[in-house]
């Protein structure tokens, strides 16, 4: 005979066990290293445009192209993944006046 445990006391458990392996066991650099793997496992099956544009949402700097290293195709995706971007927001500026023309 097996015995359950309730999903809210499993759920405590293993909040509790997660808060004491953070602070107990890890130090920054370990918790560097697991916040860099899980982003990175994150990004595993994303299409070359879907992590392109991962990238330029977080990096908007100009200078993000150079410390990234994009290639000339790369550039192009991004500025496909820009102007798509661009006219979304003029058409979400559009749409939230009243579908009227904003000039």
């Amino acid at each position: 005979m097996t015995n359950k445990i309730s999903r809210t006391h499993r759920e405590e458990l293993i909040q509790t066990y997660c808060e004491y392996v953070v602070e107990q066991t890890m130090d920054l650099g370990d918790l560097m290293q697991y916040a860099q793997e899980q982003i990175a496992m994150g990004m595993i099956d994303l299409s070359d445009e879907e992590l392109l544009e991962e990238i330029t949402q977080h990096c908007d700097d100009e200078d993000s192209r150079k410390l990234f290293n994009f290639t000339q195709q790369d550039n192009e995706i991004i500025d496909q993944i820009s102007e798509k971007y661009v006219d979304h927001q003029i058409s979400e500026m559009i749409r939230n006046n009243g579908g009227h023309d904003l000039t």
